[in-house]
């Protein structure tokens, strides 16, 4: 379009000189003329069609820039159109939102009002399973302490002083308990006098600590058969088993003399026998009647039958001279020399 218009002023400057030219120079040549005015027909051709092909290109442009203003507005109508479309659905949308934010919102505080409920109950439920709990407790601490208590009336031969030890920790647990006070009376009491015990048959079965024999009998076993109080806290057969005990005790010393004069009797008898090649046999004939007497005496019963340790050394004494009669000094025989009773 531009280039078309340049174009045409290019012609109408070349006509316009071509008529000054015409002026100035006056008379030309008719052949010069004739041919300038062949070529200014010419540029009029050019310009007439330039003007042709101008205007129809400007019709086309003005067409165009119709057709572009129509399609311009057509298109903002559908954006408009589709945006209205688009607002009215967003509201729909809003406002069926809001419908569901006000039902959520009823739902909500519904929810908020059975949560409260149920924490109510819950808290109910809770002092309830406490106190029920607390209860269950009680129950297991009173019959846990019936337990110890059926515990503490076995004899002491029975009892284990670890788990004695054990009841002694775990006081504090049953403290508030009904019946605790005497509970925790007792065993103290059971402790002390089942420590008392084990140390008084350690001495009368192993013959260990004789030295502690007379103490355990004026601390312990004594009080026992002078002070009511005492043996109250203990039942019968514990009664009965710390008593047996102390005649056990008491007869350790006298046990002890009785062994000695039945090891001097025996190297007396064996002492008087005369010497000859048979010497030993005799001295084993001899030994099996004395043997046999001693046995069947009320000391052998008072002292042997009872006191466990003094019957096994007078068994390896007797095995002993059995193995060799005529030996000046067995080694039971030294051992038995070396016990002291306190």
């Amino acid at each position: 379009m531009g280039s078309m218009r340049i174009k045409v002023y290019h012609l109408l400057f070349l006509l316009l000189l071509s008529s000054f030219a015409i002026s100035a120079k006056g008379r030309e040549s008719e052949k010069t003329n004739q041919k300038l005015q062949t070529e200014i027909e010419a540029l009029r051709a050019d310009a007439d069609s330039l003007q042709v092909q101008l205007m129809e290109w400007t019709t086309k442009v003005s067409a165009s820039a119709k057709q572009l203003e129509v399609l311009t507005r057509s298109v903002t109508m559908m954006d408009v159109r589709m945006l209205r479309e688009t607002v009215e659905s967003l509201e729909q949308k809003h406002l069926s939102m809001e419908d569901s934010v006000q039902a959520l919102d009823a739902q909500i505080r519904k929810a908020e009002g059975n949560v409260q409920a149920l924490e109510g109950k819950l808290k109910g439920m809770k002092v309830y399973s406490d106190t029920l709990n607390k209860e269950q407790k009680q129950r297991q601490m009173q019959e846990l302490l019936a337990q110890n208590n059926d515990y503490l009336n076995l004899r002491f031969s029975k009892m284990s002083m670890e788990r004695l030890k054990a009841m002694k920790d775990s006081l504090h647990e049953f403290a508030g308990q009904k019946g605790f006070d005497l509970y925790k009376e007792r065993l103290a009491f059971a402790i002390n006098y089942k420590r008392a015990r084990d140390k008084a048959w350690a001495c009368v079965v192993r013959g260990e600590d004789l030295d502690s024999v007379g103490r355990l009998r004026l601390d312990y076993f004594m009080p026992l058969r002078e002070s009511v109080g005492l043996r109250g806290k203990m039942t019968q057969e514990q009664f009965i088993e710390m008593d047996s005990l102390n005649v056990k005790l008491s007869r350790i010393a006298g046990g002890i003399r009785n062994l000695r004069g039945i090891v001097e009797t025996a190297k007396e008898k064996i002492a008087k026998l005369p010497e000859s090649e048979s010497k030993g046999k005799e001295c084993l004939e001899e030994i099996s009647k004395y043997r046999n007497k001693v046995e069947e005496s009320a000391e052998y019963q008072r002292y042997f039958e009872i006191i466990p340790f003094l019957k096994d050394l007078l068994e390896k004494y007797w095995k002993e001279l059995e193995k060799d009669p005529l030996k000046v000094r067995t080694e039971t025989e030294e051992k038995i020399d070396k016990l002291v009773v306190a």
